[in-house]
């Protein structure tokens, strides 16, 4: 099972500094007798450009995704799919925070977001998973 961290946050994000510092005190916090890798779980949401292309600049989980490639860890990415969508509306993005929660991760690292990221977190928190909240420094 190895060490798991959920990373829930805006669209909108492109402070990669918060990002990968909250990554890394989320993984400082991590037991360190547990063996295995390091795990992040993300709900893969992506900033899109007008013209459809993905702005991989963008996003707390395209960035944080970055960020774990960089580092070496495995990255588990949820996305809800068009047909998902078109079937369930916005439920189908609660169903998918459900989810990832279910999965039990060690920590859920809350970056700033809208309401899907307040959804997550709320999530997180009932199912007894401990929050860190970026501090975000201005």
């Amino acid at each position: 099972m190895g060490r798991q961290i959920l990373v829930t946050g805006g669209r909108d994000e492109t402070d990669v500094e918060l990002v990968e510092r909250s990554l890394l005190d989320a993984a400082a916090w991590l037991p360190d007798w547990v063996p295995g890798p390091i795990t992040l779980i993300h709900g893969d949401c992506k900033w899109r450009q007008p013209n459809g292309e993905i702005d991989p600049t963008r996003s707390v989980d395209q960035l944080a995704d970055q960020f774990a490639e960089r580092m070496g860890w495995i990255r588990d990415p949820h996305p809800v799919s068009r047909a998902e969508y078109r079937r369930k509306g916005k439920q189908a993005f609660y169903d998918r925070n459900q989810a990832m929660v279910d999965l039990r991760p060690d920590v859920c690292v809350v970056l700033p977001g809208g309401g899907g990221t307040a959804d997550c977190a709320r999530r997180a928190e009932m199912a007894g998973i401990p929050l860190l909240r970026a501090a975000v420094l201005v």
